[in-house]
């Protein structure tokens, strides 16, 4: 990106979408949400688990050092360049899990991750929510099919704190991050558009991203298809950006 100061012009280097998506989860998800999700694995006897979509791996790296066995997946090549090398990635859509030819105790699918799979890093114009709303149900019977017998399923969707407010304004800053923005609702469309810019670790990042609209309720039904023994909305006091919603196989 071009910048003029004066009659000088110069470049601007950007963050790209996927390394900026990675920082701020470090940031939102630290220790106290990594210990309730490690008490959630425990009390459900889940030991090898797989993230899908899983970034640079931040969430699964600090679950391998409390004791779990543990694979993470990402479809983009940029994010899996970025994992800690110390465990499993690989580059896979979840839609073909049966790849990997094992089960797991527990399957998570976090960071509004599920609704992003079919409109990563493209435009408004591009998004379609047909294709979307298929991907989902495909996506969740694939993560059911790899998942053990009475095995547990994690996913989160937006917050229905966030849908109530109609998106809104974004801010965060923290010690390394400073960025502000605004989510946008398309109802219509199903579309929630949110772009955002400022500095992360001292780099400047500006861009935007479309996902899915889905509330969680409805999240939930389309979970219940597949017949579950159990769903419920877990609450985790460090978690404060989406909903979660978990079933047993």
């Amino acid at each position: 990106m071009r910048r003029a100061h004066g009659n000088r012009i110069f470049e601007i280097k950007m963050m790209s979408l996927s390394k900026e998506w990675i920082e701020v989860s470090i940031a939102s998800s630290g220790k106290g949400f990594v210990r309730e999700l490690s008490n959630l694995l425990k009390k459900n006897n889940a030991t090898d688990i797989l993230e899908c979509g899983c970034g640079g791996g931040h969430i699964i790296y600090q679950l391998s050092k409390n004791g779990f066995n543990c694979i993470g997946i990402d479809l983009t090549k940029e994010m899996i360049d970025y994992s800690n090398k110390n465990l499993e990635y690989l580059r896979l859509n979840w839609i073909n899990l049966n790849k990997l030819n094992k089960k797991f105790d527990s399957i998570i699918c976090r960071g509004n991750s599920l609704v992003c799979g079919t409109s990563w890093e493209k435009s408004k114009e591009k998004f379609n929510s047909k294709e979307a709303e298929i991907f989902i149900s495909k996506s969740i019977k694939a993560m059911f099919n790899q998942l053990k017998e009475n095995g547990l399923l994690y996913l989160d969707t937006i917050s229905q704190r966030e849908i109530d407010n109609d998106g809104g304004a974004i801010k965060i800053k923290t010690v390394n991050l400073d960025l502000k923005g605004k989510i946008e609702y398309d109802w219509e469309k199903r579309l929630r558009y949110m772009f955002g810019k400022g500095y992360v670790n001292k780099e400047y990042f500006e861009g935007n991203s479309t996902s899915y609209l889905i509330t969680p309720k409805e999240l939930e039904k389309i979970v219940k298809f597949f017949k579950t023994k159990k769903v419920w909305f877990p609450n985790f006091k460090n978690e404060t950006n989406y909903d979660i919603i978990c079933a047993i196989k």
